[in-house]
This record gives structure tokens, C-alpha cells and sequence, in this order.
């Protein structure tokens, strides 16, 4: 079945017909969460007492939050056969009481059962802001220049979104960076992390990790490719060492009393 809906022609403002699908066909065409949420109830309830253990940004690690505040979103397909919810919650860490933001989904196509052999619907949790499960970025003390480790939060953000051919191109530019800020600007990135070695400024196992980040990074720009999340956290890991090693540990190591001359 067609139907027609009238359009203005903005203009000649002159009006003509243009002939749509049914919006029922649509529903049929949709994909499964279009057609999830055919029928639709947004609910604002009182939240459950209950703790969520959940990822928290600022202790690093799995805590437990309260929800402040839910709003319930109900769906089903057309037919009924197939029912969704998604809580949106306001949520608080008990450990250092942050608060953030955390969408919870739950189907009735993705169940699974208890030790008491009692089924229950299997949530998945997406957090705002992302974050790595045990992992908090560097923070920033002054030590790090600011271009530098602005780029590398840009990188670790792409790795916690789940944009790896963006965070591979990350990592390499702020392995570029640190070249720049050393006055190493000549040649390619081969010649320079070379140069890098020669200066001292790394060692010479470190010269050979960071050429397989170079590798990496050479791959996610020159061919787009998506390295997996072990690769990219194994590449972070080398860039964290190197910024702390030329950054951060000679900076507070400045604190630590010097020895006597001769002694």
C-alpha cells in the first residue's frame, strides 16, 4: 500500500505529491532494534537500592555504584514477540563518589540462568564517560608538554571508544612528537628513533620496541588497518614508559637528595 504526503516545494512554493511506503511497511523493512521499539513507553522510576559494579574512571578499577536517578525505556516488536528495555542511570561511585553515566540494554532474546536454575535477562552496561577496565590515562603534572600529551589522550580515547585505526595513528604521532620536542626533525620516523638512540635518550632495546610502534602505527595510516586491543594496549604501555622515562621520572627524581661529589 502507498500513501501520499504533501510536500512544499520551498522554492517555487508550489505544492506536489510525492508518493511514500506505508509507514507499517517500513516497520517490516527495519532493522531488529527499529522493530524493537515499535511500541515504545518511557517510564522515570525510582531507582533500586541495589549496588551496580561497574568501571569506575577516577579509581581505576571495578567499584561499586549506587543510581542516583532511572529512566526506564520499554520496546516490542510489532507482533510482541520480542521485548527490550534500556534503563538510562545516573550513577555514583562508592569508593570515590564520581558520578557518570551509565546505559543499561536488556532483551528478551539474550537470557541465560542462575545457580538456581531461575532465567534472567543479561545486561550490558555502556559507560559515559568510555573508560579501560584497570587502566586510567596519565595525568597530567606539568611534566609532559601539553601538545604531547594532549595527542596521547586523544589516542588512549580512540583505543577506550573502539576506534583502532585511529588510536594506531595516535600512538605513532606521539611517538613523532617526542622526537620533534627532542629537536630531532630530520629523515623519516626510522631515522629519528635511530637518532633517538644516539642521543641517549632511549636505549637501544628501546629503540627496537619502538620501531615495532612505528610499524604499527605505519600500518593503521598507510593501510587502515585495525589493530586489536591487545596490540594497541601493548603499544600504549610503550608509550606511557617512554613519556614517563624522558618526561616524568627525571622531573621528580629531581626531588630525591643529591649524592656528595666523590661519594
Amino acid at each position: 500500500m502507498l500513501v501520499a504526503r504533501k510536500k512544499q516545494n520551498p522554492s517555487s512554493h508550489m505544492q506536489n505529491w510525492e508518493r511514500l511506503p506505508d509507514p507499517a511497511k517500513i516497520m517490516e523493512w527495519a532493522c531488529y532494534p527499529c522493530r524493537a521499539m515499535a511500541r515504545e513507553r518511557v517510564t522515570l522510576r525510582t531507582p533500586s537500592k541495589e549496588a551496580k559494579l561497574l568501571d569506575c574512571t577516577q579509581c581505576g578499577c571495578r567499584t561499586r555504584h549506587r543510581t542516583l536517578s532511572l529512566v526506564e525505556e520499554y520496546g516490542e516488536s510489532a507482533d510482541g514477540d520480542v521485548q527490550g528495555w534500556t534503563d538510562y542511570c545516573a550513577v555514583q561511585c562508592l569508593g570515590c563518589n564520581t558520578v557518570s553515566f551509565c546505559l543499561e540494554t536488556r532483551c528478551s532474546e539474550d537470557a541465560d540462568y542462575n545457580d538456581d536454575g531461575e532465567m534472567f535477562l543479561v545486561p550490558k552496561y555502556t559507560l559515559y564517560p568510555p573508560r579501560l577496565q584497570g587502566r586510567k590515562p596519565l595525568e597530567y603534572d606539568g611534566h609532559i608538554p601539553d601538545p604531547i600529551h594532549t595527542v596521547y589522550l586523544e589516542a588512549y580515547t580512540a583505543i577506550v571508544i573502539d576506534l583502532p585505526v585511529l588510536a594506531g595513528i595516535g600512538l605513532r604521532a606521539v611517538l613523532e612528537m617526542i622526537c620533534k620536542e627532542r629537536g630531532i626533525t630530520s629523515g623519516r620516523l626510522i631515522q629519528k628513533i635511530d637518532a633517538l638512540e644516539a642521543q641517549r635518550i632511549i636505549s637501544p632495546a628501546d629503540k627496537d620496541i619502538l620501531h615495532n610502534l612505528r610499524f604499527l602505527g605505519n600500518q593503521a595510516a598507510h593501510d587502515a588497518k585495525p589493530h586489536t586491543l591487545q596490540e594497541l594496549l601493548a603499544a600504549l604501555d610503550v608509550i606511557e614508559h617512554l613519556l614517563k622515562g624522558i618526561y616524568v621520572v627525571p622531573a621528580r627524581a629531581k626531588a630525591i637528595p643529591q649524592r656528595p661529589p666523590g661519594r
